[in-house]
């Protein structure tokens, strides 16, 4: 079963307790809400990030950087509540406030739960521009939701997407207070490679690499007929030994 994007929305909040941002269609079921968040304060740890119904994301993973920067990267498997609703996603900061952004989005064809293929691929790129990647990370199986993700401190640092990667068209670039992007594509059953390019005003940014993994496919349409004509024979069967 194919993965797809189906939306995302982002926001940024200056000097905030909290960033909220609402996505612009109803959520669907059975897909799962991607939530990444870069802070530009030092903290305290992780932020807490929730839908409006209170229900919480799980970490996948998050790096803070020299006390200057924190990227999260989490999910929650879109709630029976959120379906057909357009859920408000807000990221809660430690310490009380802090400038920060959230980018969520909305996939479908993903195996629910924490079904992330391996071990996220994390690295902390040197203070400002240059050309930084990939984390060192392999999936395992081809065709995956591979999301190499961005953040930073601000600046205003500019980030472009690595080579073959679709960028999230709601990243957030060139923001003095905190860029967040994904960048996307299908894995490679491998080692995952691509490197972003960073100019601008110095800051300090993270890159994590994770694929999520796909539903089970459905059974085909003949498989499907086959077992249809197998139960329609048994009952022809059982009424004729009668």
């Amino acid at each position: 079963m194919a993965w797809t994007q189906l939306q995302s929305a982002s926001h940024t909040a200056i000097a905030s307790a909290s960033v909220s941002v609402t996505f612009g269609s109803n959520v669907s079921a059975g897909t799962k809400l991607i939530a990444l968040v870069s802070t530009s304060a030092t903290g305290n740890g992780d932020p807490v990030v929730k839908d409006g119904a209170g229900n919480t994301f799980t970490k996948i993973a998050s790096v803070t950087r020299v006390t200057a920067v924190n990227v999260w990267l989490g999910y929650l498997d879109t709630p029976a509540g959120d379906v057909g609703t357009m859920p408000v996603i807000t990221a809660t900061f430690l310490p009380p406030t802090a400038d920060g952004s959230i980018l969520v989005q909305e996939i479908s064809g993903l195996l629910a739960g924490n079904a992330i293929d391996g071990t996220p691929g994390v690295s902390v790129p040197n203070f400002g521009a240059g050309t930084y990647g990939p984390p060192v990370y392999a999936s395992s199986a081809a065709g995956e939701y591979l999301a190499y993700c961005y953040g930073d401190s601000g600046g205003p640092q500019t980030w472009a997407v690595p080579s073959g990667y679709t960028g999230d068209a709601n990243g957030i670039n060139a923001n003095s207070h905190a860029d967040v992007q994904i960048g996307y594509k299908n894995s490679t059953n491998g080692t995952e490679t691509g490197s972003w390019v960073i100019t601008g005003t110095g800051a300090w940014s993270v890159l994590i690499l994770v694929a999520f993994q796909l539903a089970a496919a459905p059974p085909s349409a003949i498989l499907q007929q086959q077992q249809s004509g197998r139960t329609l024979l048994r009952k022809r069967l059982m009424y004729a030994d009668v």
